[in-house]
């Protein structure tokens, strides 16, 4: 089951990098002023660059979650760009692997994301949650400093996103 759950996370940052490269990031520094969590690739990557990383960790979340807003961030620039954590390269595609759902954060390059699925599939139905999912995002919401700027956007699968993958190729080919 663990695998599996690490098998899709890895297909779904996979798909979202390969989507953002049709995009560019509007630089608004939202996505820094929410909690960032790293993995020990993260941390080991950063090391390399940052020997204080540790200092920079939230002691007050047991995951190891950088401090908010990222000590990285420089008015609305990252700092450490090449070497900046997974969840920072997929933004502001986010899973939620718990709840079987994919989101995108409605920073302003994700409205632009957005829009472009909805030209893309117009009867898309995005955004529907059950009580029980609401509970696990407005958890996760509560952390965020720009909680009111920040709305999700969810869908169901993967597929939607291999789908929309394979539009923005083909368009980008002719």
């Amino acid at each position: 089951m663990l695998s599996s759950i690490k098998k899709e996370n890895e297909e779904f940052d996979q798909i979202a990098i390969e989507i953002l490269k049709y995009f560019e990031c509007k630089r608004c520094g939202l996505c820094c002023k929410m909690p960032v969590g790293l993995t020990a690739e993260d941390i080991e990557r950063l090391y390399k660059i940052d020997k204080t990383i540790l200092d920079k960790l939230d002691e007050r979340i047991v995951d190891n979650y950088l401090k908010t807003p990222c000590p990285y961030l420089r008015g609305n620039e990252c700092t450490v760009y090449e070497y900046r954590a997974n969840v920072c390269r997929t933004y502001p595609f986010m899973s939620f692997y718990n709840i079987g759902r994919c989101g995108l954060r409605q920073c302003p390059l994700g409205k632009e994301i957005f829009l472009k699925i909805k030209d893309f599939d117009p009867l898309i139905e995005l955004g529907r949650l059950d009580e029980d999912s609401k509970g696990v995002i407005n958890e996760y919401d509560e952390q965020l400093p720009e909680r009111q700027e920040m709305e999700t956007v969810f869908f169901n699968s993967v597929e939607l996103l291999k789908k929309f993958l394979k539009y923005l190729q083909r368009r980008n080919q002719k």
